[in-house]
């Protein structure tokens, strides 16, 4: 079986919610060097998703993935350091994915700035980043700015746009939920 075949037969197992057989094919396919494996098998490690929970693992794999300078990684990466509290050091990697507009670090980075999560508030960054999220189609950023601009905060000017932003993400939402695909939420993350 080539590593093509196997990657398909493990994302089969993972919908099966067979992850421990899963896991064996992600590690060896990272052992290969495929980053994009490397990132699963973080990701069932720090969240314990039917195999046993190993953060210290996972976090070594996030942050190996990270620095290779791909988004996802480092929006993975991120993600971990803020569950764990590391609000600031986890605020330069979403920083880092952004840059590279990856869409959920760009709302993510949105939220940091708006909430004051690892840098101080900064409204008119917030707004840039999570307008730059939406633009690119990321679901939640579009619902988020839509309640934000309904809501007034951006001044009663705003409100169409929120009206329209609503509706873009209101039937966005309904074809990803229409999809059968498992990882199909990953692109509202």
């Amino acid at each position: 079986m080539n590593n093509s075949d196997l990657y398909s037969l493990a994302a089969s197992l993972v919908a099966q919610n067979r992850y421990v057989e899963a896991l064996g094919i992600y590690e060896r396919l990272a052992e290969d060097g495929d980053v994009r494996c490397d990132l699963y098998v973080a990701k069932l490690l720090f969240d314990g998703i039917g195999v046993p929970q190993d953060r210290l693992d996972a976090m070594c794999r996030f942050r190996r993935v990270a620095e290779t300078g791909v988004p996802d990684g480092m929006f993975y990466f991120a993600s971990a350091l803020s569950v764990q509290g590391e609000d600031q050091e986890a605020f330069k990697w979403y920083q880092r994915a952004a840059a590279k507009y990856y869409s959920p670090a760009l709302f993510r980075l949105g939220n940091c700035y708006l909430e004051g999560i690892g840098i101080e508030k900064n409204k008119k960054l917030g707004f840039s980043c999570l307008e730059e999220a939406a633009r690119s189609g990321h679901v939640i950023a579009m619902g988020q700015l839509a309640r934000r601009y309904l809501r007034g905060e951006n001044g009663i000017m705003m409100l169409p746009r929120g009206i329209k932003l609503l509706i873009l993400a209101a039937l966005k939402a309904w074809r990803h939920a229409r999809r059968d695909d498992p990882f199909a939420e990953d692109l509202m993350i």
